[in-house]
């Protein structure tokens, strides 16, 4: 099967080196979302159920809360590719039958 690599598709040494920049960028944005969401997950969650045990703080806890956003942002383009690529498969099909 085909991988797709985004990096090296490039046209041009500039076109290379923005690939790059917003793949660092996506990745640093990520890192600051998962750490900025442990950091509200820290301050006021914890603060506002000091004496209550509505929110159990344990670290599976904050990775869940952390990571579900993420995910759900991960799984859109996923879908997109995932159905672009069946029907590029289904039209294949279609053509070998014609054939």
């Amino acid at each position: 099967m085909y991988q797709y690599n985004l990096l090296f598709e490039a046209r041009s040494i500039g076109e290379f080196f923005k690939r790059l920049g917003i793949l660092i960028l996506t990745v640093i944005l990520l890192s600051l979302y998962v750490i900025g969401v442990t950091y509200v997950i820290e301050s006021f969650i914890k603060n506002f159920n000091y004496n209550y045990l509505l929110i159990t703080m344990k670290i599976l806890d904050n990775t869940v809360c952390s990571l579900i956003p993420a995910i759900i942002l991960l799984m859109i383009p996923c879908r997109i590719i995932n159905n672009i690529s069946r029907r590029y498969l289904v039209y294949r099909e279609k053509i070998k039958d014609v054939l």
